[in-house]
């Protein structure tokens, strides 16, 4: 299975409801392996960032695909949620969106949810391709 394949996989409609309106896959180095359209724009420096120390995020929230956000649960340590909670800042018409970031062996997987999508919901999503990745040596 290509890694495009996994990201389609992660945008996939639950009970006929979207939950997630943008997805990337990416290695621990910063490299991009898949990603929806919207979050292409994501950069090296974001993912290398959001998986380093997060202890300035309550400060001043990381920028993902060009979105600044903030931190709202740091869940890394969590062996059952390995994940990070974020949320964006309005865009222009005032939306804002969860993005959860979780961290496999290998890999990083952001998932930026649909405005009517809650944190909870985004997670799942993100959790359940972690532990898949995990469970595939990634």
């Amino acid at each position: 299975m290509s890694w495009d394949e996994y990201i389609d996989n992660l945008m996939a409609p639950e009970k006929n409801v979207t939950i997630l309106i943008g997805a990337a896959i990416c290695g621990q180095d910063g490299s991009l392996w898949a990603a929806s359209p919207d979050m292409k724009k994501i950069t090296p420096d974001e993912i290398k960032k959001l998986i380093g120390k997060t202890t300035s995020f309550h400060q001043c929230g990381p920028t993902v695909a060009g979105l600044k956000c903030m931190m709202l649960k740091d869940q890394y340590d969590d062996s059952k949620c390995p994940c990070l909670q974020l949320k964006s800042r309005p865009d222009a018409d005032g939306a804002t969106y969860n993005i959860v970031v979780g961290k496999s062996i290998q890999a990083v997987v952001v998932a930026k949810g649909t405005k009517e999508s809650n944190a909870a919901q985004v997670t799942k999503k993100v959790y359940t391709m972690v532990d898949y990745l995990q469970s595939k040596g990634y």
